[in-house]
């Protein structure tokens, strides 16, 4: 958390900011994330393991501007707590309730089964 301030320093000089690509699924980590993501007044885009701190739609929705998931099938039950196996049988409609859930862009990497 140390770094917090000069991440959301950062961030305030770029048009568009990307987290997770890296990041560990650590306790402090994804705090850490939560914080800057509401800290941050730019168009998010939030992939691999920056996604797990998303289940609450609540932290998602107060951010002023657009935010863009890029969970793959693993992320995504993580993001919704639907297991694999469920939610690829019905990948299209679950995504599409995630996306309305969450009022984000949701993009589901893999293919349509």
């Amino acid at each position: 958390m140390k770094n917090k301030e000069a991440l959301l320093e950062l961030a305030g000089r770029v048009d568009m900011v990307v987290l997770g690509p890296g990041l560990s699924l650590a306790a402090e980590t994804q705090e850490l994330i939560r914080q800057l993501a509401a800290g941050i007044e730019k168009p998010l885009l939030i992939d691999g393991d920056g996604s797990p701190p998303w289940r609450s739609s609540e932290l998602i929705r107060n951010r002023p501007a657009p935010t863009i998931l890029t969970p793959h099938p693993g992320e995504m039950s993580r993001l919704t707590g639907i297991p694999v196996a469920e939610s690829e049988k019905s990948r299209i409609p679950i995504l599409q309730e995630t996306a309305t859930d969450l009022q984000a862009l949701v993009v589901l990497k893999g293919a349509i089964p």
